[in-house]
């Protein structure tokens, strides 16, 4: 496996970098249709962080927990790792799909070959052969900027763009962590616009809501937020990469991605996200208690259980807990299904040409779950309990 540690080595040739893109090319042109392609599970590279000087709130828990089978340095910062992405800017990569099965395959690529036998012939329609759901490891070791994200349909997005709604499935949070989420009772907009003007601290005018390892939250476009420092998380959301930036808690950093008093801020929108902020939904604990998803139990078989945590629009997020060794079967739609390891280790068995086939996936590991496979079954591999979120899209 390839590893990739920083921006200089992104797995997106930059647009100078004519060898790269020819590379790329000349891989995509060489795909093997395999009869295979949409009935076994496939297995992405771990390591598709983006870089710092993106995420210069980002911590060390990836490295030293996450995706700590890497073996990469202890104190290496990563914000973000894009899990399952068919976004250009970081797509998911796929090794030993290409001729011979040697090449390394990005996941639009893929789909333009392939998009009824992995995303299922309803959602390659309505997507037009693209991947409508995008899922992102974070860790915040400071604060993210307080922004919003536009909806389906705002007339600031550009023809075919979408918008941006996501959750938050909590994984770890340091004493008093937490999240800053929806307005309080009672702000206007002008008090917003004047603090914004004055840059002052607009913190305040927003619910801190402390969290836990476990907690789910549903965050509609248009809902202005932050995660707060101390806060590592699970990100599923529709592909898309619009954001804007309300304020960035004064902030410079120099061209590394580090805080420095001398450097420079980052960019901030405040046009556009007064334009697609919602002002006139639910405020206060009441928007709290609206957005927070409830575990509801689906399944359980031999200690084993299987929870719904969120049934939304743009998608649908369940939750695996593997208590002990039995293996327990789970069915699907026949759409995608994204799968993440964030506690133990498993392994996950299902069936191809009448024989039964096995994979181990380590913590922090992610699989894209192909349409054609309708059951298969997760194991834990340790003593150690395992913990797996789903992602699929409804239907």
């Amino acid at each position: 496996m390839k590893r990739i540690y920083d921006a200089d080595r992104s797995f997106t040739p930059s647009a100078g970098d004519d060898a790269g893109s020819e590379i790329i090319r000349m891989r995509a042109m060489s795909i093997e249709k395999h009869q295979s392609i949409g009935y076994r599970p496939l297995i992405p590279r771990a390591d598709n962080f983006t870089p710092r000087e993106r995420t210069p709130w980002g911590g060390t828990k990836i490295a030293r927990i996450y995706k700590r089978w890497l073996n990469l340095p202890n104190d290496l910062v990563i914000g973000e790792s894009w899990e399952i992405s068919g976004h250009p800017k970081f797509p998911t990569i796929f090794d030993n799909l290409g001729e011979n099965g040697q090449q390394a395959i990005a996941l639009p690529k893929l789909l333009d070959e392939f998009a009824e036998e992995i995303l299922g012939k309803t959602i390659s329609k309505k997507f037009n052969r693209q991947i409508p759901i995008l899922i992102k490891l974070l860790d915040a070791a400071d604060n993210l900027s307080v922004q919003v994200h536009p909806a389906d349909g705002d007339k600031i997005l550009k023809p075919g763009e979408m918008g941006k709604t996501e959750a938050w499935y909590i994984l770890d949070a340091e004493p008093g962590s937490g999240i800053y989420l929806g307005f309080k009772p009672h702000v206007t907009l002008e008090e917003l616009r004047e603090a914004l003007f004055q840059a002052v601290d607009i913190s305040h005018y927003l619910n801190f809501v402390q969290v836990k390892p476990g907690d789910i939250y549903f965050i509609p476009a248009g809902t202005i937020h932050a995660i707060g420092k101390g806060v590592t998380l699970l990100e599923p959301q529709q592909t898309s990469e619009t954001t804007y930036r309300f304020w960035d808690w004064n902030r410079k950093y120099n061209q590394n991605g580090e805080p420095d008093p001398s450097g420079n801020p980052r960019p901030l929108h405040a046009d556009e996200s007064f334009a697609v902020t919602n002002f006139d939904g639910q405020r206060g604990q009441a928007f709290v208690r609206q957005v927070k998803g409830i575990p509801r139990l689906q399944q359980q078989s031999e200690g084993n259980m299987e929870f719904l945590l969120l049934h939304k629009k743009h998608f649908v997020i369940e939750k695996v807990l593997l208590n002990t060794p039995e293996e327990f079967c789970l069915s699907k739609p026949t759409v995608f299904q994204a799968v993440t390891i964030v506690r133990g280790e498993v392994n996950l068995i299902y069936e191809f040409a009448g024989k039964i086939e096995t994979l181990a996936l380590p913590i922090g590991q992610s699989a894209l779950i192909p349409a054609g496979i309708a059951t298969y079954t997760f194991q834990r591999k340790s003593t150690e309990p395992a913990e797996i979120i789903k992602v699929r899209y409804p239907i």
